[in-house]
């Protein structure tokens, strides 16, 4: 590829890509400080950070009542739960703290690929690397919320790269690092089996396999001592992803929102695969290869439990960075025109889907800004102080408040009934859990109020995934009635005998 041509499509490549990033981290800013969480999933883990915060239990008993599960490793929490102590944050305090980690934990992960690619391709395809990280779909949200997930995939990439270090001390940091991302989130094994597949690929056997032993030791003995010691529920909580479903519709949908939203992720990826296959660097890349093949696969397939979402291709992000180095890379070789011209369509391709995710994170940036407005406006702050006033009364242990907003039973503390809406609907309706409890407090009308984001008594209310369990909304259906309503809150109380 000539000179030209090469400078012309990689700087449009730049020029896209830098833009994404640039809105993307403008809606982080404006993101971060929000008073609300994101898609109903951050008030769980902002309870069980708080649970840290009071000593209480990581790990309680879900299946009675009341039905906080925990499902992830412990490492995300707990360092949220101790920062929070030693700052001694409040819950909004511990939301500030937790999105703040999960965001810093992106950017740290996308200064590794960004560093690597650097050392391999050079300074040039380096910067472009750390920029072609940034703003892809999946971060909408997923970066910039109280999650595990991105701190889970920043322990992942660091003890990937740090694995191909021949050294001892490179070797135990690595093993370290992988069993700190599954400590943090079960399905970053991917990263590990990467690791060690990359390593036979390379044909270092001995390599891989004392990297597995040596993951899979502390792994064990890390589990095995925090059970024994300090939560007893600690190995099956950590096996309670198990439980959920799996949904061929739920793998399609989220496949056709990350093609249609961010295809680049795809694109980039395959692309890298080939390119490091094939040798289009100058060199093969066995281990690059088998880590775009795992996290090609793992995207795809795990993505396929019910519920799951966008954020199960957020690691692909991370290959699209080394991809576009590598495709530089492979763009100052000399080769044939067919190859050239081969080359060349593939970058305006790449370039072209970019597009897409660079237009969607302007519309969420605008969105954010918007959001920020209209609370700061007397409308906003009126829904806002209605939010506050029902966080407090869900403070009081004198209230009697069932709620599927998690956002105010987040504020129960012990008293959370579950914490996780769609959770906590999963698990009912699959029979897993013991709902005598509640139920017996619904048929003796105990709940003082009951608050709802969707209207009870409206036949929609079914296919909200956020709501509670219909066994329980049939009984509250016959048992209280509708007094009032404020923007996207609803309010019920106990219904008079008649007559």
């Amino acid at each position: 590829m000539n000179t030209f041509l090469r400078r012309t499509l990689f700087g449009l490549l730049f020029a896209l890509g830098l833009a994404r990033a640039v809105f993307y981290l403008a809606y982080a800013v404006e993101t971060l400080p929000s008073p609300f969480e994101s898609f109903h999933l951050e008030a769980k883990m902002v309870l069980l950070a708080d649970r840290v915060v009071l000593g209480k239990t990581l790990y309680p008993a879900w299946r009675d009542y009341p039905h906080v599960a925990n499902f992830f490793g412990p490492v995300y929490f707990g360092s949220v739960g101790l920062v929070g102590r030693l700052a001694g944050a409040d819950i909004p305090g511990l939301f500030r703290i937790g999105r703040s980690i999960a965001f810093a934990s992106g950017l740290l992960a996308s200064a590794i690929v960004a560093v690597v690619a650097w050392k391999r391709y050079g300074r040039a395809p380096g910067v472009l690397a750390g920029i072609a990280t940034l703003g892809a779909i999946p971060m909408a949200g997923f970066s910039v919320m109280v999650r595990p997930d991105m701190t889970a995939e920043l322990f992942g990439i660091a003890g990937f790269f740090l694995a191909r270090r021949k050294s001892t001390v490179g070797l135990v940091a690595a093993a370290i690092l992988l069993a700190c991302a599954v400590l943090t989130k079960q399905t970053t094994l991917i990263f590990l089996f990467a690791a060690c597949l990359g390593l036979v690929a390379e044909r270092e056997w001995r390599r891989a396999l004392a990297l597995f032993g040596a993951t899979a030791g502390i792994l064990a003995v890390v589990v095995g001592l925090v059970t024994l010691l300090i939560e007893p529920r600690f190995v099956s909580s950590l096996m309670g992803e198990s439980r959920t479903p799996w949904d061929a519709a739920t793998l399609v949908k989220t496949f056709s929102q990350v093609w249609s939203q961010s295809p680049d992720l795809l694109i980039f990826g395959v692309a890298g695969l080939v390119a490091w296959i094939v040798g289009a660097t100058g060199r093969r890349d066995p281990a690059l290869a088998v880590l775009a093949a795992v996290l090609l696969a793992s995207s795809v397939g795990l993505a396929a439990k019910q519920g799951a979402a966008v954020n199960y291709y957020l690691s692909l992000r991370l290959l699209e960075g080394l991809a576009v180095a590598a495709l530089w890379q492979s763009a100052r070789q000399s080769g044939t025109r067919l190859r050239s011209a081969g080359l060349a369509a593939l970058l305006i391709i790449g370039a072209c889907s970019v597009v897409p995710s660079l237009m969607i994170m302007l519309q969420y940036y605008r969105r954010s800004v918007e959001v920020t407005a209209f609370l700061k406006a007397p409308p906003g702050s009126r829904m806002l102080g209605a939010y506050r006033d029902l966080c407090r009364m869900a403070a009081d242990p004198r209230s009697r408040l069932l709620t599927d907003a998690g956002l105010i039973d987040l504020y129960q503390g012990d008293r959370a009934v579950f914490g996780d809406p769609w959770l906590f609907r999963m698990l009912a309706e699959t029979n897993q859990l013991d709902l005598t409890v509640l139920q017996d407090r619904i048929d003796s009308q105990y709940f003082d109020l009951v608050v709802t984001l969707s209207p009870l008594e409206e036949p929609t209310y079914e296919t909200y995934d956020f709501g509670l369990p219909m066994l329980l909304v049939e009984r509250l259906r016959a048992r209280y009635t509708r007094v009032g309503a404020h923007d996207t809150l609803f309010f019920y109380q106990r219904r008079r005998p008649s007559g």
